[in-house]
């Protein structure tokens, strides 16, 4: 009985190990990219936050005779305020989520 060759079997010699690979990133660059982000967006709740006080004193000092940019950044600090802690909601629930897995 004649058995054919299997005509491309070369090329799974040149298939690289995972081992050959080069790594893309590092896990610390990520690390400090993901704290960076969350550093900044917390900042800048932070910020909103300020304005809203600062435009609230400015109104109540009577240096403002318009209340509605007080009512205004107030609201922006509210819905930022709501959205980051959604945010954290769901991070929490994703690390809840990975403590469960089982290996």
């Amino acid at each position: 009985m004649l058995i054919n060759s299997i005509g491309n079997i070369k090329q799974i010699n040149q298939i690289k190990s995972p081992l050959e690979v080069k790594n893309i990133g590092t896990p610390a660059s990520e690390k400090n990219d993901f704290l960076d982000s969350i550093k900044n967006g917390l900042d800048s709740v932070q910020k909103l936050q300020d304005e809203a006080n600062d435009k609230i004193k400015q109104c109540v000092s009577s240096s403002s005779k318009d209340p509605s940019e007080a009512v205004i950044s107030m609201i922006k600090a509210e819905i930022s305020m709501q959205l980051t802690l959604q945010v954290r909601n769901k991070l929490i629930d994703a690390y809840q989520e990975i403590i469960k897995m089982s290996i």
